[in-house]
């Protein structure tokens, strides 16, 4: 288990299998990331409000004031990592793809998906 720049547990693991058969095999190798995430399926009260989703340069989130933002690719690499930043987020920089964006503040950490055109 390794952990990432902002604390959050990164775990990588590969699986192997071969059929019954021995007509086929596979490799199978994922990698996980997960942060204090207490539930799913409830809007936690310190959810956040992301638009446009899908965003072309510039991303804004509803309600927060000096907020630690960190925007991961589905890989789990670093991508944006600000520190007391306000509710414009600019992801021009990003390729076209589904990120995951976590922000903290003084009322807890939300983790939430968004999608770059």
């Amino acid at each position: 288990m390794t952990f990432a720049s902002n604390g959050s547990m990164l775990e990588q693991a590969s699986y192997t299998w071969v059929s019954t058969d021995n007509l086929w095999q596979g490799l199978y190798k994922m990698k996980y990331f997960y942060d204090n995430i207490a539930s799913i399926g409830k809007k936690s009260k310190n959810a956040i409000s992301l638009y446009p989703n899908p965003a072309k340069n510039t991303l804004y989130i509803n309600n927060i004031q000096n907020a630690n933002v960190t925007v991961f690719d589905l890989s789990g690499k670093l991508l944006i990592n600000l520190q007391n930043t306000d509710s414009q987020i600019d992801i021009s920089s990003l390729s076209e793809g589904i990120y995951i964006i976590n922000v903290t503040t003084n009322q807890g950490t939300s983790v939430t998906k968004f999608v770059k055109e």
